[in-house]
């Protein structure tokens, strides 16, 4: 379980789109993993299957290629990241289980003083599952709805989250990975039990 809260970005050095499963190679540029560990990467819980010297390999499977826009990094890229939470670790984000619903594009951001105000699509699919001043996590972030139109959902991003997050890159017309609310996903999915 992770809380959507970035500990820090990181730089992708490679994917390996000809290796079967396709491995994603990251620079943590640090020293406190272990083989094993779990390690949300956009938002996408993903294990460590090696490390050498500051570089983390991660093998990525068709499913998740298929569901997150991991398969779109470049050497070029920066990831979120954020290690699970621990008992005494806060939950200042919400919970959020590294389980990927779905990706979507950017339809707009613009800049609200020193905030930016991220416009996001909205597929039916979504739908049941958002709702204004809930969750949702983005690329591993764990944002509160502001608004929501037929097709839209509109985010405030404040300040600290832009700086310490990979939204400071974000452009129109670009894929971020979906994690719906945790628990309204319990809620809807016994609400549909109970109808039938």
């Amino acid at each position: 379980m992770f809380s959507g809260i970035i500990e820090k970005t990181c730089n992708v050095k490679k994917l390996d789109l000809s290796s079967n499963p396709i491995r994603l190679y990251i620079d943590y540029n640090k020293h406190q993993l272990s083989l094993g560990d779990s390690v949300a990467v956009n938002g996408t819980c993903l294990t460590v299957s090696s490390i050498e010297n500051h570089i983390v390999m991660f093998e990525l499977s068709s499913e998740t290629i298929e569901k997150t826009n991991l398969g779109l990094l470049t050497n070029k890229s920066m990831v979120n990241i954020e290690l699970p939470l621990t008992l005494n670790k806060l939950i200042s984000g919400h919970l959020v289980s590294g389980h990927i619903d779905t990706v979507v594009e950017i339809v707009s951001i613009k800049t609200d003083g020193e905030c930016l105000n991220i416009v996001i699509q909205m597929t039916e699919a979504m739908r049941p599952f958002i709702v204004q001043k809930g969750s949702i996590t983005v690329d591993g972030v764990s944002l509160t709805v502001n608004k929501i139109t037929d097709s839209t959902i509109d985010l405030m991003i404040i300040p600290h989250t832009f700086k310490n997050t990979t939204m400071k890159y974000y452009k129109e017309g670009q894929t971020v990975n979906i994690e719906l609310d945790y628990i309204a996903k319990y809620i809807v999915n016994m609400s549909n039990i109970n109808d039938n």
